[in-house]
């Protein structure tokens, strides 16, 4: 969650999946659910996805990350940017 006084600009986004038995999905979500990167890996082959850009997300607001995988799967991933203090 955004911390009161800040904005947060979202940069990067790394995930890494190893060898998957189900077809796994990756999204980075915006503060109204909408989804700003989708990425998907093949059963069987080990994946790293990156996404570049800015999300700007609001005071208050959620980054999420939100990964569907096998029961034996799993995803590194790595979220970073920054925060930007509001002044009046």
């Amino acid at each position: 969650m955004v911390p009161t006084g800040f904005i947060a600009v979202v940069r990067d986004l790394d995930a890494f999946i190893g060898t998957p038995i189900a077809t796994p999905n990756i999204y980075l979500h915006g503060a109204l659910g909408q989804t700003i990167y989708w990425a998907t890996a093949t059963i069987g082959q080990s994946q790293i996805n990156q996404w570049r850009g800015r999300q700007v997300y609001e005071p208050g607001e959620l980054v999420v990350v939100h990964a569907e995988v096998g029961p034996l799967d799993a995803w590194d991933v790595t979220v970073s940017g920054y925060l930007l203090t509001i002044t009046n």
